[in-house]
């Protein structure tokens, strides 16, 4: 893959030469650059690349993702932790890390790749406007497909080459677009992102719902629940968010909650006993918490019976 920072391919002082020793010439030729268009977003670059190349010991400074756009090519990487080899079609992704290190990379095939750069001031920039949740690190991966990963990427090349007609928000749309695809788990490893997206079994997901129904008047906590299906509270959490659509305490809360409108609507117990018996501290406590969920007080929810 392109290194991202210059059309030498390879840092100053390594060595890199292609067949028969010869030093490496430049061995892309850059078709499209944002920096010299008006585009707000993330830089991206689409290059030629010669038919065949090779370079030695380089290490990326930014993360980047690329896409082929047209041609194939054979490609060979030897890294400190892995190899790989193979063919790139059109359609084919890669993405790498930052400080991802090749001790030799070698490609047969002229192709075009776009290119994506995320460097730390654009991404300090656009994780702000993500709430603050930081990009996260990619894996190393060759030759994988995405489709909404590869629409964004030639959506994004498109304005780009038409001269940025829909000014800076688009671009600035597209970019947290893109991040927000990657952040979802395409840059993990597939076993990483399939824990992900993980839930809860059937019979996990009933026992969990029957120890959070028998214990709706005590102060149930994540390791409490985690502890059900023997797993660690973080990993918990996010089976329990994946399969129920929230956080275990709002469910609680609103489980919580609705036992509370049962109670009332038989008349029998007071709103103080009720709020007493479901846990909470006081009945203001309960109003208050009431209120957050259903958009009424109990007095009001009773008055409606």
């Amino acid at each position: 893959m392109a290194g991202q920072n210059s059309d030498r391919w390879v840092k100053p002082g390594a060595r890199s030469s292609m067949p028969g020793g010869t030093p490496c010439p430049a061995s892309a030729e850059r078709i499209v650059d944002s920096k010299q268009s008006t585009w707000s977003g993330l830089r991206l670059q689409a290059k030629q690349l010669s038919d065949t190349g090779q370079f030695r010991d380089y290490v990326w400074p930014d993360s980047m993702v690329a896409l082929v756009n047209h041609g194939q090519a054979k490609l060979q990487i030897e890294a400190d932790a892995s190899r790989f080899s193979g063919v790139l079609y059109p359609g084919s992704l890669v993405t790498i890390p930052a400080g991802f290190t090749v001790k030799s990379l070698s490609w047969t095939g002229s192709h075009e790749q776009t290119i994506v750069v995320f460097s730390p001031d654009k991404l300090k920039g656009f994780n702000l406007q993500m709430g603050g949740t930081p990009v996260v690190r990619p894996a190393a991966r060759f030759g994988f497909s995405d489709l909404e990963l590869e629409g964004i990427l030639r959506t994004m090349r498109l304005e780009i080459e038409a001269g940025c007609p829909s000014g800076p928000l688009f671009g600035e749309s597209m970019s947290l677009a893109l991040l927000a695809r990657l952040a979802s788990g395409v840059w993990k490893s597939p076993r990483e992102a399939a824990n992900l997206r993980a839930t809860l079994s059937t019979s996990q997901q009933q026992r969990v719902r029957d120890f959070i129904a028998a214990n709706l008047s005590s102060d149930v906590g994540l390791p409490d629940l985690a502890r059900l299906i023997d797993a660690s509270p973080g990993h918990f959490a996010r089976l329990f968010r994946n399969t129920f659509g929230k956080p275990p305490y709002r469910y609680i809360i609103e489980q919580r909650i609705g036992e509370a409108k049962r109670m009332m609507a038989t008349g029998r117990r007071s709103i103080l006993e009720i709020a007493l018996l479901l846990g909470f501290s006081s009945q203001s406590h309960f109003t208050v918490t009431f209120r957050k969920v259903t958009g009424t007080t109990p007095k009001q929810f009773l008055g409606k019976l």
